[in-house]
C-alpha cells in the first residue's frame, strides 16, 4: 500500500449552527474548504451525483456529463487541500446515456467506476465497471456481468483492500425478473469470485436487491430497499469469505414505503443505514437506524426540524468520532436547497446542522444527496448546484469538523 502524505488543509472558517434536542444552543466552528467542480461544467451534469474519499483525495462522478457519444459521464480525481483536478475518467466504449459515475469508490490503489447502463456483454445497457490505477490514471479492468439478463450492473460499488462488491439491483434470472445481484471482484484481476443472489422467495415485484452495498469488516451488507411486502425494506448481512447469510435486518417499526436500506455507511464496527421514506411529524421526513457490526439495533437518528419531503438519510457517512446524514429535500436554504446534519457517533446527539452553503439561490440543488469522509474530514455532493458560468452543472463541498470532546 502506498503511503499517502498527510493533508495540509488551508480551510476558511465558516460557523453553522450547533443544535441540541433540536433546540438552538449556540455556536460551533466547522472549516470550509475549497469547492470542487468539473473541468467543463454544462448543465445538469450531476456532478457530484456520488463522491468517495480516501486519504488526500477525492473521486466525484459527473453521470450526465457529455463525452465523445453525448451523455456518457465522467468521473474525476481530486486533491482535497488544493481542489486541485488531477485526473479526468472516461469509459472505454461508451454507448451514450451509460450513467458512468454513478457510483465511485477510491481505494489506495484504485478508483473504480460504475456505469449500469454502460456496455454489457452483449452490446446492450446492461451495465459495467471500470477499474483505473489511482497513480497513473491507466485502466486496468472493464468488468460486465456474467449474467445475460444484467441491468444495471454497477449501480453500487464498494471496496474494501483489494475486494470489490458490485450491485445490479435490476439483474434477472431465467425465472425471476429483476431479482437483484451482487459480484465479489478482484480488483487486481478483475475476476469474479463470488456472486451472491437476493435471498428471498419469488416475489412479483423487484425488492432493489443490490441497491447499496458497504463493508462491515468481513460482513458485506447489502440493501432492498423496496423489500417486504410494503416497500420497507431489508438489509442483508452476509459473510463475503463464505456467502453465508447471518443476519436480515429490517426496520424495527416498518412503515409503508419507508425504503431502509436506501443508503449505507459503515466500517468494522458500527452499520449506518438510511431509510429516506420513513414518516415522522412530516411525510417522507427520513430517518436513520444505527446497528452493531453483528447486527443488533443501537438507536434511531431523525431530523430535529423534519419537512415533508425532506429524505433524511437519502446518503450517510460515517466518521471515527461523528455520523453525517444528508437530507437533499431540506428547505432551510430554499426548495430542496438540502441540509445536512451532524451527530456524536457515540451519544447520537446532533451537533451541527449544516444547510446548502451555495452563494447562489441554492434551489433544487439536492445538496446532501451523496456524502464521504475520512477522520474529521468530510465532502457533500450538490449535483445540481449552480456555477458562476453555469447553473444546475453541480459542485462538491468539503467541510473539517471540530476535535471531538474526547480528543480535546
Amino acid at each position: 500500500m502506498k503511503v499517502r502524505r498527510a493533508v495540509v488543509y488551508l480551510f476558511s472558517l465558516v460557523l453553522v449552527l450547533l443544535l441540541s434536542s433540536g433546540n438552538v444552543s449556540g455556536l460551533q466552528a466547522v472549516e470550509q474548504g475549497p469547492s470542487l467542480q468539473s473541468s467543463q461544467p454544462t448543465l445538469l451534469d450531476g456532478f457530484g451525483f456520488s463522491v468517495s474519499v480516501e486519504g488526500d483525495q477525492v473521486l466525484a462522478g459527473a453521470p450526465h456529463a457529455t463525452g465523445t457519444r453525448g451523455q456518457t459521464g465522467k468521473a474525476f480525481l481530486f486533491e482535497r487541500a488544493s481542489g486541485q483536478r488531477l485526473r479526468e475518467f472516461t469509459p472505454s466504449s461508451p454507448l451514450g446515456n451509460d450513467l458512468f459515475g454513478l457510483s465511485v469508490s477510491l481505494t489506495a490503489d484504485y478508483a473504480i467506476v460504475g456505469a449500469p447502463r454502460g456496455r454489457g456483454t452483449s452490446r446492450r445497457p446492461a451495465g459495467s465497471v471500470s477499474v483505473f490505477d489511482r497513480s497513473t490514471g491507466a485502466l486496468r479492468h472493464v468488468i460486465v456481468s456474467p449474467n445475460q439478463w444484467a441491468a444495471a450492473f454497477g449501480h453500487a460499488v464498494a471496496a474494501q483492500g483489494l475486494l470489490v462488491a458490485v450491485g445490479d439491483p435490476g439483474a434477472s434470472t431465467a425465472t425471476e425478473f429483476e431479482v437483484g445481484e451482487v459480484y465479489l471482484i478482484d480488483a487486481i484481476t478483475g475476476k469474479i469470485r463470488r456472486t451472491l443472489g437476493s435471498p428471498r422467495a419469488k416475489r412479483r415485484r423487484a425488492d432493489g436487491f443490490g441497491h447499496a452495498v458497504t463493508f462491515l469488516g468481513p460482513m458485506l451488507a447489502v440493501s432492498a430497499p423496496r423489500g417486504g411486502a410494503g416497500d420497507d425494506g431489508r438489509v442483508f448481512l452476509f459473510d463475503h469469505e463464505s456467502g453465508r447469510l447471518p443476519r436480515v435486518l429490517e426496520s424495527p417499526d416498518p412503515q409503508t414505503n419507508e425504503y431502509f436500506g436506501w443508503a449505507l455507511a459503515s466500517d468494522a464496527e458500527l452499520l449506518v443505514v438510511g431509510a429516506l421514506g420513513r414518516d415522522t411529524t412530516q411525510p417522507d421526513a427520513g430517518a436513520v437506524y444505527l446497528y452493531t457490526n453483528t447486527g443488533e439495533f443501537l438507536r434511531m437518528l431523525e431530523s430535529p426540524k423534519p419537512g415533508k419531503g425532506d429524505r433524511f438519510g437519502e446518503a450517510v457517512a460515517l466518521l471515527p468520532d461523528y455520523i453525517i446524514v444528508g437530507a437533499p429535500g431540506h428547505d432551510a436554504a430554499g426548495i430542496d436547497a438540502g441540509s445536512i446534519f451532524v451527530f456524536d457517533r457515540k451519544t447520537g446527539t446532533l451537533q451541527s446542522m449544516i444547510a446548502n452553503p451555495s452563494e447562489t439561490t441554492g434551489v433544487a440543488d439536492l445538496f446532501g444527496l451523496s456524502l464521504s469522509g475520512a477522520g474529521r474530514d468530510f465532502v457533500v455532493g450538490s449535483p445540481y448546484g449552480d456555477l458562476e458560468a453555469m447553473p444546475d452543472a453541480g459542485l462538491v463541498h468539503q467541510f473539517r469538523l471540530p476535535v471531538s470532546q474526547e480528543e480535546r
